[in-house]
């Protein structure tokens, strides 16, 4: 089984927070979380917010989601939403929602000053919940200059899909000398090797929960996961879009002769170098991110939800079109932008 070669052990990338009297987290920690980002990419910060913060969280999030005339994205994996595998729910940033996010980017206000101007706006507020039977995700990069944060509003089970991530894969000023300047060539072979892997996980997966009927999924839904040629969406096993390159994410062309020579030559140490490491974060757990990292959202093989609430910032100036290439910014945040500045300035009031 896929997983069984996907390490769970995340102590190595996680700092324990530490606040200081104004309850922001201390000079050491703050020194730790930012070292272990520019290593591997990512940081995990357990219990950075309460049980009874997340679980608020958690309520108001579900409100939300309770709305019939809520907005709604579809764009990162259309047939996962279409069949209720998964919801993409962009929020808006106010009210509850904007305190809890107030206080967030308070205590790691240290972090997000090593990275993100004041000036810099925030991207997208949305809450990534997945059901079961929705598709494993390919590994792949967000859109660059972005810090990505995600909070686990209830606790995530390994059966549930807490968040993998390949360390170290992040791109970073000079890292192109890395490995005697072939690291784009370790990470390319990297990356199809698994999502070689994971097509082919899928695609078991789906054949599996077929012959249990139509209770576990519809021969429709089968067919548009597997063979459809009018439903586009980069993280399904679809044997068409594999086929003729209309997979943005993994195609064939990702296995041609020279990629195959590749995966051949450099995967061992690709794989020595780069480890896959699955997050399962108890309540309240919070993990940033470098958006450049390959990273995905495995499948949920649970009958329990998976609530994770994300929250995207710009590292720079972004221009208006990267909200239409990787994010669904909520319409109240494109009509009345927020900036990391705006979130700081906030009178955070405590959290029932």
């Amino acid at each position: 089984m896929l997983r069984k070669e996907i390490s769970i052990g995340t102590a190595k990338f996680e700092v324990v927070p530490e606040l200081d009297p104004d309850g922001h987290i201390n000079g050491k920690c703050i020194h730790d979380m930012c070292a272990l980002l520019d290593q591997h990419g990512f940081v995990i910060i357990p219990g950075l917010l309460s049980v009874a913060e997340a679980g608020a969280g958690l309520r108001d999030v579900q409100a939300v989601l309770d709305d019939p005339s809520r907005e709604r994205a579809a764009f990162a994996s259309e047939i996962d939403i279409k069949y209720r595998r998964r919801d993409f729910c962009p929020l808006p940033v106010n009210g509850p929602l904007l305190n809890l996010v107030a206080t967030l980017c308070q205590r790691v206000q240290g972090v997000l000053a090593e990275y993100c101007g004041t000036r810099c706006s925030v991207l997208e507020l949305s809450t990534l919940t997945s059901y079961r039977g929705c598709s494993h995700q390919y590994l792949h990069r967000d859109p660059d200059g972005v810090i990505g944060i995600l909070v686990a509003l209830d606790d995530v089970t390994l059966e549930q899909g807490g968040t993998v991530f390949a360390a170290g894969t992040h791109k970073y000023c000079g890292g192109e000398y890395r490995f005697e300047g072939r690291v784009h060539k370790y990470m390319e072979a990297f990356r199809n090797f698994w999502n070689y892997r994971i097509m082919r996980y899928n695609l078991a997966e789906l054949k599996r929960m077929r012959k249990e009927g139509d209770a576990q999924i519809s021969g429709q839904e089968y067919r548009d996961r597997v063979y459809s040629r009018h439903i586009s969406d980069n993280h399904q096993p679809n044997l068409y879009q594999f086929m003729f390159g209309e997979n943005e994410v993994f195609g064939r062309s990702n296995l041609n002769l020279r990629s195959l020579w590749r995966i051949f030559r450099y995967r061992k140490r690709a794989e020595a170098e780069f480890p896959i490491v699955q997050a399962a974060p108890a309540k309240g757990t919070v993990i940033i991110y470098r958006s450049d990292i390959f990273h995905a959202g495995p499948d949920n093989q649970s009958d329990n939800p998976r609530y994770v609430l994300s929250l995207n910032l710009a590292r720079d100036v972004a221009h208006p079109e990267l909200w239409q290439i990787g994010y669904a910014p909520h319409s109240s945040l494109i009509d009345r932008p927020v900036s990391i500045g705006d979130l700081l300035n906030v009178s955070a009031a405590p959290i029932d």
